[in-house]
């Protein structure tokens, strides 16, 4: 196994865990689809995600559930001109100042998932 996948695999356990933990709470019997946001920097690999995810869900409520995501470009805000730009950016490229401030990204969040009561 290399790293990415090492990777991968840590997210999809921590991924399994909250999924249990909402299926409890909200009393689910059975669970269909998991809809997750991930920054573009989070430097996942979709495929290899599901597939980790479906391996550590096997045999639990969350077995055969798809899992859905949606990729979140970067985003810059300019501290100085107040513009928003799409990217991983070092400077401005409205007023090129470096005073920037990623605001998109990094996310890793369940959006919703989808079940039955």
């Amino acid at each position: 196994m290399n790293n990415s996948e090492m990777h991968e695999l840590a997210i999809a356990d921590n991924l399994l865990r909250q999924v249990k933990g909402i299926v409890r709470e909200e009393r689910l019997v059975s669970l269909r689809a998991i809809a997750l946001k991930v920054g573009a920097l989070r430097q996942i690999v979709p495929e290899t995600l599901k597939e980790a995810f479906a391996s550590l869900a096997a045999g639990t409520v969350a077995a055969g559930a798809k899992i859905e995501i949606e990729t979140i470009p970067p985003r810059v805000h300019c501290r100085d001109c107040g513009k928003e730009e799409e990217g991983f950016l070092a400077a401005c490229p409205s007023c090129q100042s470096i005073g920037i401030d990623l605001i998109a990204g990094r996310e890793l969040f369940i959006d919703y998932i989808e079940g039955d009561r």
